[in-house]
Protein backbone atom coordinates (compact mmCIF):
# COMPACT_ATOMS: atom_id res chain seq x y z
CA UNK A 1 0.00 0.00 0.00
CA UNK A 2 2.88 2.00 0.76
CA UNK A 3 4.40 1.56 -2.38
CA UNK A 4 1.28 2.43 -4.18
CA UNK A 5 1.24 5.87 -2.13
CA UNK A 6 4.63 6.30 -3.13
CA UNK A 7 3.89 5.92 -7.00
CA UNK A 8 1.36 8.15 -6.70
CA UNK A 9 3.29 11.10 -5.27
CA UNK A 10 6.06 10.73 -7.64
CA UNK A 11 3.87 10.81 -10.87
CA UNK A 12 1.74 13.66 -9.13
CA UNK A 13 5.12 15.68 -8.44
CA UNK A 14 6.28 14.42 -12.24
CA UNK A 15 3.00 15.71 -13.76
CA UNK A 16 3.10 19.25 -11.98
CA UNK A 17 6.85 19.56 -13.19
CA UNK A 18 6.15 18.80 -16.76
CA UNK A 19 3.21 21.27 -16.44
CA UNK A 20 5.59 24.39 -14.85
CA UNK A 21 8.00 23.69 -17.17
CA UNK A 22 5.31 23.80 -20.32
CA UNK A 23 4.14 27.18 -18.96
CA UNK A 24 7.44 28.39 -18.78
CA UNK A 25 8.43 27.47 -22.39
CA UNK A 26 4.77 29.14 -23.42
CA UNK A 27 6.20 32.60 -21.75
CA UNK A 28 8.89 32.22 -23.53
CA UNK A 29 7.73 31.75 -27.02
CA UNK A 30 5.33 34.29 -26.34
CA UNK A 31 6.39 37.39 -28.45
CA UNK A 32 7.21 40.55 -25.89
CA UNK A 33 4.59 43.05 -25.48
CA UNK A 34 5.33 46.48 -27.28
CA UNK A 35 4.49 49.44 -25.22
CA UNK A 36 1.57 51.62 -26.59
CA UNK A 37 2.95 55.22 -28.02
CA UNK A 38 1.97 57.81 -26.19
CA UNK A 39 0.20 60.89 -28.28
CA UNK A 40 1.36 64.17 -27.60
CA UNK A 41 -1.22 66.68 -27.06
CA UNK A 42 -0.18 68.47 -30.34
CA UNK A 43 -0.12 64.84 -32.17
CA UNK A 44 -3.66 64.24 -30.25
CA UNK A 45 -4.75 67.86 -32.01
CA UNK A 46 -3.17 67.24 -35.61
CA UNK A 47 -5.21 63.56 -35.80
CA UNK A 48 -8.72 65.37 -34.76
CA UNK A 49 -7.83 69.01 -36.74
CA UNK A 50 -10.19 70.20 -39.18
CA UNK A 51 -7.78 69.51 -42.24
CA UNK A 52 -7.93 65.74 -41.26
CA UNK A 53 -11.93 65.49 -41.70
CA UNK A 54 -11.71 66.87 -44.56
CA UNK A 55 -9.00 64.63 -45.66
CA UNK A 56 -11.49 62.01 -45.09
CA UNK A 57 -14.50 63.28 -46.49
CA UNK A 58 -14.20 61.82 -49.98
CA UNK A 59 -16.70 64.65 -51.09
CA UNK A 60 -14.31 66.83 -51.14
CA UNK A 61 -10.92 65.10 -52.28
CA UNK A 62 -10.21 68.11 -55.06
CA UNK A 63 -10.13 70.97 -52.55
CA UNK A 64 -7.91 68.66 -50.34
CA UNK A 65 -5.59 68.00 -53.22
CA UNK A 66 -5.55 71.78 -53.91
CA UNK A 67 -4.96 72.48 -50.23
CA UNK A 68 -1.98 70.38 -50.36
CA UNK A 69 -0.73 71.91 -53.35
CA UNK A 70 -1.12 75.14 -52.16
CA UNK A 71 0.89 74.46 -48.80
CA UNK A 72 -2.08 74.89 -46.14
CA UNK A 73 -2.38 71.39 -44.56
CA UNK A 74 0.02 72.80 -41.68
CA UNK A 75 -2.12 76.15 -41.03
CA UNK A 76 -5.13 74.02 -41.08
CA UNK A 77 -3.93 70.80 -38.85
CA UNK A 78 -1.63 72.20 -36.77
CA UNK A 79 -2.49 75.78 -36.12
CA UNK A 80 -5.00 76.02 -32.98
CA UNK A 81 -7.47 78.11 -35.00
CA UNK A 82 -10.32 78.46 -34.79
CA UNK A 83 -11.14 77.54 -38.80
CA UNK A 84 -13.93 77.62 -40.48
CA UNK A 85 -13.57 75.41 -43.58
CA UNK A 86 -15.95 76.10 -46.29
CA UNK A 87 -15.61 73.33 -49.04
CA UNK A 88 -16.24 73.14 -52.12
CA UNK A 89 -17.19 69.66 -53.46
CA UNK A 90 -15.77 67.75 -56.21
CA UNK A 91 -18.99 68.13 -58.24
CA UNK A 92 -18.56 72.05 -58.04
CA UNK A 93 -15.13 71.90 -59.35
CA UNK A 94 -16.32 70.11 -61.75
CA UNK A 95 -19.11 72.71 -62.82
CA UNK A 96 -16.26 75.36 -62.81
CA UNK A 97 -15.78 77.06 -66.78
CA UNK A 98 -12.79 75.30 -68.37
CA UNK A 99 -10.85 78.68 -68.26
CA UNK A 100 -10.93 78.58 -64.48
CA UNK A 101 -10.30 75.41 -64.13
CA UNK A 102 -7.15 75.91 -66.08
CA UNK A 103 -6.01 78.46 -64.01
CA UNK A 104 -6.42 76.90 -60.53
CA UNK A 105 -4.37 74.04 -62.46
CA UNK A 106 -1.77 76.19 -63.55
CA UNK A 107 1.18 75.67 -61.63
CA UNK A 108 2.12 79.15 -63.08
CA UNK A 109 -0.76 81.36 -61.46
CA UNK A 110 -0.39 80.02 -58.10
CA UNK A 111 -1.61 83.35 -56.51
CA UNK A 112 -5.07 82.12 -58.37
CA UNK A 113 -5.33 78.95 -56.61
CA UNK A 114 -3.97 80.40 -53.08
CA UNK A 115 -6.93 83.16 -52.97
CA UNK A 116 -9.40 80.99 -54.37
CA UNK A 117 -8.57 78.56 -51.70
CA UNK A 118 -8.08 81.06 -49.14
CA UNK A 119 -11.70 82.82 -49.74
CA UNK A 120 -12.91 79.42 -48.38
CA UNK A 121 -10.98 79.69 -45.37
CA UNK A 122 -12.60 81.50 -42.07
CA UNK A 123 -10.32 82.64 -38.80
CA UNK A 124 -13.48 81.58 -36.95
CA UNK A 125 -15.36 78.56 -35.42
CA UNK A 126 -18.77 78.40 -37.30
CA UNK A 127 -21.55 75.78 -36.53
CA UNK A 128 -25.26 76.38 -38.55
CA UNK A 129 -26.56 76.90 -35.11
CA UNK A 130 -24.35 80.10 -34.26
CA UNK A 131 -23.97 81.40 -37.69
CA UNK A 132 -28.20 81.44 -38.04
CA UNK A 133 -28.24 83.18 -34.99
CA UNK A 134 -25.30 85.72 -36.32
CA UNK A 135 -27.86 86.22 -39.55
CA UNK A 136 -30.68 87.29 -37.20
CA UNK A 137 -28.62 89.37 -35.81
CA UNK A 138 -27.40 91.16 -39.16
CA UNK A 139 -23.94 90.01 -38.34
CA UNK A 140 -23.68 87.28 -41.21
CA UNK A 141 -20.46 88.90 -42.82
CA UNK A 142 -16.67 87.40 -42.00
CA UNK A 143 -13.59 88.13 -42.68
CA UNK A 144 -11.62 85.05 -44.99
CA UNK A 145 -7.65 84.50 -44.99
CA UNK A 146 -7.62 85.54 -47.82
CA UNK A 147 -5.01 88.39 -48.26
CA UNK A 148 -6.60 90.51 -50.52
CA UNK A 149 -9.51 91.20 -48.07
CA UNK A 150 -11.99 88.86 -49.06
CA UNK A 151 -15.02 88.57 -47.18
CA UNK A 152 -18.00 86.26 -47.21
CA UNK A 153 -21.45 86.86 -46.15
CA UNK A 154 -23.71 84.84 -45.33
CA UNK A 155 -27.62 84.15 -45.41
CA UNK A 156 -30.80 82.40 -45.48
CA UNK A 157 -32.79 81.57 -48.13
CA UNK A 158 -35.79 79.23 -47.20
CA UNK A 159 -34.29 76.47 -44.97
CA UNK A 160 -30.86 76.71 -47.06
CA UNK A 161 -27.84 78.44 -45.65
CA UNK A 162 -25.98 80.45 -48.39
CA UNK A 163 -22.27 81.97 -48.62
CA UNK A 164 -21.76 84.78 -51.09
CA UNK A 165 -18.41 87.19 -51.64
CA UNK A 166 -18.41 90.52 -53.04
CA UNK A 167 -18.83 89.55 -56.77
CA UNK A 168 -22.07 87.57 -56.75
CA UNK A 169 -20.42 84.17 -56.26
CA UNK A 170 -22.07 82.07 -54.10
CA UNK A 171 -23.02 78.91 -53.08
CA UNK A 172 -25.33 76.63 -50.66
CA UNK A 173 -23.97 74.27 -47.76
CA UNK A 174 -24.79 71.16 -48.59
CA UNK A 175 -23.13 69.19 -46.13
CA UNK A 176 -22.53 71.47 -42.93
CA UNK A 177 -21.47 70.77 -38.75
CA UNK A 178 -18.43 68.49 -39.23
CA UNK A 179 -16.59 69.03 -36.46
CA UNK A 180 -12.56 68.93 -36.21
CA UNK A 181 -10.10 69.91 -33.24
CA UNK A 182 -9.81 73.15 -34.21
CA UNK A 183 -12.87 73.68 -36.05
CA UNK A 184 -15.74 73.20 -38.50
CA UNK A 185 -16.24 72.30 -42.11
CA UNK A 186 -19.20 72.85 -44.30
CA UNK A 187 -19.49 71.45 -47.80
CA UNK A 188 -20.71 73.41 -50.37
CA UNK A 189 -22.25 73.42 -54.08
CA UNK A 190 -20.28 75.84 -56.11
CA UNK A 191 -16.68 77.17 -55.68
CA UNK A 192 -16.57 80.91 -54.46
CA UNK A 193 -13.71 82.46 -57.09
CA UNK A 194 -13.26 85.90 -56.07
CA UNK A 195 -12.85 89.05 -58.70
CA UNK A 196 -9.22 89.66 -57.98
CA UNK A 197 -8.41 86.04 -59.05
CA UNK A 198 -10.12 86.10 -62.14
Amino acid sequence: MKKIYYLLSVLVLLVVFNGCKNANNTDASLPEKKEKKVLTQKEKKQISSVMTQAMMNQDVKTFVSYLVTDGLTDMLSKEDGPFTILAPSNEAFEKLKEEVKNSIKNPKKKSFLDSVLKTHILKTDLNTVSLTQKIQEGKGMYQTVNLLGETVTFKKSGDDLIVEIKNGSQAKLVKTDIKGGNGFLHILDAVLVPAEAK
